[in-house]
């Protein structure tokens, strides 16, 4: 971790020397309200890595290309899996959607003919029919 200040703002930057998850977490003691912004790059530490092994810039470059096409290669894992996901997800919606529908259609017929049925004995208790 390696803070800096600059106009009155305090930067941190953080470099992780391995992908990992992390949670950023700000309080503020002051009574003022204070704006918080962040910046999210990912990628190789390009320049470092270029220093300690002594790369050439066309070196270094490949390195960058290679950096993006893995993280491009990545992404597009990321989404077949999230899309495999909605779909198992929409199909489940669309059953639970046609079940309730035919269950709906059973209740409204069973309501019909015991409406029929009501409104025919009450007629005839009325004599209206016979």
């Amino acid at each position: 971790m390696a803070p800096t200040a600059s106009l009155g703002q305090r930067r941190v930057t953080w470099v992780l020397p391995v992908p990992a998850r992390w949670r950023p977490r700000v309080v503020n003691a002051a009574p003022a309200p204070c704006l918080v912004c962040l910046a999210h790059y990912v990628g190789l530490a390009l320049a470092r890595i270029a220093k300690v092994e002594k790369l050439k810039p066309l070196e270094v470059e490949l390195r960058r290309l290679e950096d993006l096409s893995e993280s491009i290669v990545n992404d597009f894992a990321y989404m077949k899996k999230r899309e495999e996901e909605m779909r198992d997800t929409n199909e489940s919606t669309n059953t639970r959607v046609l079940y309730f529908s035919i269950f709906s259609m059973f209740c409204l017929i069973g309501l019909a003919t015991w409406q029929v049925f009501y409104l025919r004995r009450f007629f005839k208790a009325k004599k209206l029919i016979e």
